[in-house]
């Protein structure tokens, strides 16, 4: 079977127009960029000026959506990833200490937010001569059993 130069142009249009109408659907219904941003900041205990709250769990919420939580690192540092476009509220618990919120705003896909949650020690230092008990006074070198 002979293939003439008319079949070649035919098959070269037909080659050419599926591409092009590939391409164009591509371009039309094609995956888009994801709708997230990035959330990341530090845990700080209010009163000290050292590192973060090494430990704390932090978790980001909306209204009728919940994310998985993280633990932040050495420095109370923590990331999250792929957080959808929108408003969050982020809250941070940890041994010792009362919770902290901080509101976060991601604007745009692919924006990254960096936020600061403070936390207030919830312990309370003990020194002598302050009872721990009524009537039961702490004295400076004896040992408190629990």
């Amino acid at each position: 079977m002979k293939v003439g130069w008319g079949e070649i142009v035919v098959g070269a249009l037909v080659v050419v127009g599926a591409l092009v109408v590939g391409s164009f659907l591509w371009a039309v219904f094609g995956p888009r960029p994801p709708n997230t941003g990035i959330i990341t900041g530090t845990v700080r205990d209010k009163t000290a000026a050292g590192p973060g709250v090494a430990g704390a769990t932090v978790s980001v919420v909306s209204p009728g959506m919940v994310y998985p939580s993280t633990v932040t690192d050495a420095e109370g540092k923590f990331r999250f990833e792929n957080v959808p476009v929108g408003d969050w509220k982020l809250s941070a618990i940890a041994k010792g200490y009362g919770p902290g919120y901080v509101g976060a705003s991601i604007p745009a896909p692919g924006a990254t937010v960096d936020v600061v949650i403070v936390m207030t020690s919830s312990v309370i230092p003990i020194e002598p001569g302050i009872p721990i008990e009524p009537g039961i006074p702490i004295e400076p070198g004896i040992p408190i059993k629990p």
